[in-house]
């Protein structure tokens, strides 16, 4: 949601899944009836839920769209990274 604020987007209505959701076929069919009931112009979703609900080959009412996010490391990014990473990594060898 923050992403559309700061593009100058405000949804009209919204419907949220769980991060990493695997959308089932009734998933997908409830969106479209939703979509449809919502009168929208479009359903926005990420990349990656765009490609999992695509093969789940739904009658769309409308156009399925989505945002497609980068990301631009700064000139210390690999190593910020990293000790990310390995700070993630020591945290769960310790549990």
């Amino acid at each position: 949601m923050r992403t559309l604020g700061a593009l100058g987007l405000e949804p009209v209505a919204t419907t949220l899944y769980p991060d990493h959701h695997a959308y089932s076929r009734e998933d997908a069919e409830e969106l479209a009836s939703w979509a449809a009931g919502e009168k929208l112009d479009c359903l926005l979703t990420t990349e990656k839920d765009a490609v999992k609900l695509a093969r789940l080959q739904v009658s769309w009412p409308v156009p399925v769209v989505s945002v497609m996010v980068s990301l631009k490391m700064l000139a210390d990014g690999d190593t910020v990274l990293g000790g990310l990473i390995d700070r993630m990594l020591a945290e769960h060898e310790a549990r």
